[in-house]
């Protein structure tokens, strides 16, 4: 496993970690390991260093490091306040694990931002990450990939980028199995449901295709793409698939630039509409 990734996260998240309600890490052996990255406690960003987590009604508690507990920690002052309890006047700090369909990217100089989703973005308007123009609102966590991409955040991606996208119901499985990103011919996509990766320069050439052919309204539709779709999903329909190479510009050249796997191939067109709204 490598450790890349935890680092960025780790040098990334450091706020979260100097908020006055971070609770006491223990020391803990160094052979022992994580219970959700499962790396021993003296290869991890703090080594020996140890926060009981209890998941709900767990009857023992797992000794987590501290870059994996981090997402389940909230900080009012970074993100904002996640809700009101009854009448009772407390609050619930907003947590990086709560963003369930909200992204995020850390840059090669560890620097975090975040995708959040307009309820999320409206709810902690007034935290520093927002504060600081270290967020984006937006329904499609791939849009702040491809905005930083064309600012030039992602200017030195061989040195590694983390891609949440998005973060998830289970935090746990987010972090147990963190991937570093460091070419956009394979960009890992970290989130709780199973890794995967896209091939993203694929994608910028599939725009540059477009721009070429008139065709960039046209690939951000889903008609557009629905045999390349069903061909995917192992559904071929070969006199659907004749009809569009026929009446597509380009055809040829257009498939040679799909990208390999089948998963991107199933969304093109909101792949599309990503990458053109960022690098038209």
């Amino acid at each position: 496993m490598s450790q890349l990734p935890y680092q960025r996260f780790h040098a990334a998240t450091a706020a979260f970690r100097d908020e006055p309600e971070w609770p006491t890490p223990a020391t803990i052996g160094g052979d022992q390991i994580c219970g959700c990255c499962n790396r021993p406690f003296d290869t991890v960003e703090d080594p020996g260093l140890a926060i009981a987590y209890r998941y709900e009604t767990a009857q023992v508690a797992l000794p987590l490091c501290t870059t994996c507990y981090t997402p389940k920690h909230g900080s009012s002052r970074l993100l904002g306040i996640e809700r009101a309890v009854g009448k009772t006047g407390r609050t619930v700090a907003g947590k990086l694990g709560m963003l369930i369909n909200c992204g995020a990217i850390i840059t090669p100089d560890n620097t975090l931002y975040l995708a959040l989703s307009s309820g999320y973005a409206s709810k902690f308007r007034a935290g520093t990450l927002v504060q600081r123009g270290q967020t984006i609102t937006t329904q499609r966590p791939a849009d702040l990939f491809w905005q930083l991409y064309a600012r030039g955040e992602l200017a030195n991606l061989a040195d590694g980028c983390v891609v949440i996208e998005p973060f998830g119901r289970k935090s746990l499985a987010l972090m147990g199995a963190l991937k570093a990103t460091y070419s956009l011919n394979e960009v890992w996509i970290n989130s709780s449901t199973p890794l995967r990766f896209e091939d993203r320069a694929a994608l910028l050439a599939i725009a540059d295709w477009a721009r070429q052919h008139q065709q960039t309204d046209a690939v951000c539709t889903a008609p557009f793409w629905r045999p390349i779709r069903d061909a995917a999903l192992g559904r071929v329909d070969r006199k659907r698939l004749e009809q569009w190479h026929a009446h597509t510009p380009g055809a040829d050249d257009l498939l040679a630039r799909l990208p390999p796997d089948p998963y991107t191939k199933t969304a093109l067109h909101q792949a599309m509409q990503c990458v053109l709204a960022a690098v038209p």
